[in-house]
């Protein structure tokens, strides 16, 4: 049937054939490499665009592109050693889309879930070639080039994490497990610097890590910062001056009219009940050394100040300050070993014991036979 124009109600059934362009063949409709499947010509609608083997999906009456689905997205990533475009297979969100996921609760459920690259190195025999390439799980930046900036006066977060769970589960803001090799790891790496298009100073507080804990405790401990370091640590390479530590603060900054602490510790807890104390810092060392000294505290600088009483338990300097303190108990207020109580005391002849002072300073030793 051939015709201008056609009007056919009912049923069609067709195994083959060209419709409009596209081509029917077993089941399947396809078209030239430019062709456009969609749900509407315009306005809200979906898309099977040909032209960059894409899926579109455009939002409102005007039609505004929401999420691109293809082999070929675009993003810009900004890394501490680069800022570069990238080509890859994905889905691309704008116009304010986002993805969200609803979990299910009879099974452990993953949002969303990266696989680093890797090499099956259990497999003998097989090539065992390293992958040599940065691998990024996740990332948010700016939309680049690194020559531009954001300007807003709200807060910008990369990541916001709220958990509510009333019953005995615990909550992680965030649980990194790095499992390493030869190279080094870092749990959490952050950077300061100034802005793309404005150097200005900072009128805010800057902190690397805020702890804010408002969480009533009932029979179990608290803690801030938690560090335990339980692995083995080898300083084979001995020409290497290399060390373990707990804390490792360095500040090499230009500080101008303000003070510089490398610890600062404000304790205002109000602890009541249980004989207990309050610490403003508490090191239990227990640890051993056999090629040098044992320190609890090291403390280097001009000046070392402590307010308050200082409670010692063992030497200072090699002496025992509970023994030597009695006998400097003993010692009167601004002793003066020249005083006449002192003289007097020791043997000596006072002037005052004397009824004749000059008669007696007058007499010649040497005469007196």
């Amino acid at each position: 049937m051939t015709a201008s124009a056609a009007q056919i109600s009912g049923k069609v059934t067709a195994t083959s054939g060209a419709i409009g362009g596209f081509t029917l063949q077993n089941s399947r409709l396809t078209g030239s490499a430019d062709a456009v499947l969609a749900t509407s010509t315009s306005g809200r609608r979906v898309e099977v665009d040909g032209t960059d083997n894409s899926l579109k999906f455009y939002s409102g009456s005007s039609g505004t592109e929401v999420l691109s689905l293809s082999d070929n997205e675009g993003f810009y990533l900004i890394t501490p050693s680069s800022g570069a475009s990238y080509k890859a297979s994905g889905i691309t969100f704008t116009a304010g889309a986002g993805a969200f996921a609803t979990p299910i609760t009879s099974r452990r459920y993953i949002g969303f879930g990266v696989q680093m690259p890797f090499e099956d190195f259990s497999q003998i025999g097989n090539n065992q070639a390293e992958n040599d390439n940065a691998f990024i799980g996740f990332a948010v930046t700016h939309p680049g080039p690194t020559a531009i900036s954001n300007a807003s006066s709200e807060n910008q977060f990369v990541l916001i994490g709220n958990l509510d769970n009333r019953a005995s589960g615990s909550l992680f803001g965030t649980h990194i497990d790095l499992n390493l090799g030869p190279g080094g790891g870092t749990g959490h790496f952050i950077q300061f610097s100034d802005s793309s298009l404005n150097s200005a100073k900072s009128t805010a507080d800057n902190r690397g890590v805020h702890i804010d804990m408002d969480k009533a405790t009932l029979n179990a401990n608290q803690y801030g910062i938690d560090i335990d370091m339980d692995g083995a640590f080898d300083n084979a390479n001995t020409s290497v001056q290399k060390e373990q530590r707990g804390i490792n603060i360095a500040i090499d900054g230009n500080v101008v009219n303000a003070s510089s602490y490398g610890a600062y510790i404000s304790q205002n807890a109000d602890v009541s009940g249980g004989s207990k104390s309050v610490f403003g810092l508490y090191i239990n060392n227990q640890g051993t050394s056999a090629a040098a000294n044992n320190y609890g505290v090291f403390v280097v600088g001009d000046t070392n100040y402590f307010s308050g009483n200082i409670l010692v338990g063992g030497t200072v300097d090699g002496r025992d300050l509970a023994t030597d303190g009695s006998k400097l108990d003993g010692i009167e207020a601004s002793a003066d070993v020249t005083d006449a109580t002192n003289v007097q005391a020791a043997g000596a002849l006072m002037d005052s014991e004397l009824t004749n002072v000059s008669a007696v300073k007058g007499i010649n030793q040497a005469n007196s036979k």
